[in-house]
């Protein structure tokens, strides 16, 4: 008798286990049930910030195709939670400022871009695998920010100005 509750219990056990354990399987698992995303591709994957880069096909979303998107997830009582995305626009900015932290960022394209600052803080930096793109971002808890982009010259360009 004990074997066969071994033999029935195991099984289940196992189909218990199958849940999504790591940050990369439940990215995986959100894009495969989202019915607007025709196809994704990974891009990149920031351990350290529990990011996620990619890019997504909508029939209906043209432009936002084009950019790289950014997923956000967070890990709470052992389990990964996609908490926030960011469209990543190029050589433009954009804002999630849902949450106590915001999330910046945006996409480089010029090689005389360097660096992107926000605020006085430098932004990570992303490059991305066809040599040309950067991706840039940032977790701040202020919304009213200034954003530059510091050129190889060291001269800045600004992408957007904190309200006074």
């Amino acid at each position: 008798m004990k074997n066969i509750i071994r033999i029935v219990l195991f099984p289940l056990l196992l189909a218990g286990c199958n849940s999504p354990e790591t940050m990369e399987e439940v990215f995986h698992d959100e894009m495969k049930d989202n019915k607007d995303v025709d196809e994704y591709k990974v891009v990149e994957k920031v351990e350290e910030d529990n990011i996620i880069i990619f890019t997504s096909h909508t029939e209906d979303d043209v432009y936002n195709n084009h950019h790289p998107k950014l997923a956000h997830l967070t890990k709470s009582d052992d389990k990964w939670l996609w908490k926030r995305t960011n469209v990543c626009p190029l050589d433009e900015w954009s804002g999630n400022l849902d949450g106590e932290s915001h999330l910046w960022c945006g996409t480089l394209t010029e090689p005389r871009h360097e660096k992107v600052i926000v605020g006085d803080a430098e932004t990570k930096m992303i490059e991305l695998d066809d040599g040309v793109k950067r991706v840039w971002y940032h977790f701040g808890k202020n919304i009213n920010v200034d954003i530059k982009v510091i050129l190889t010259d060291g001269t800045q360009e600004w992408l957007k100005e904190a309200e006074n």
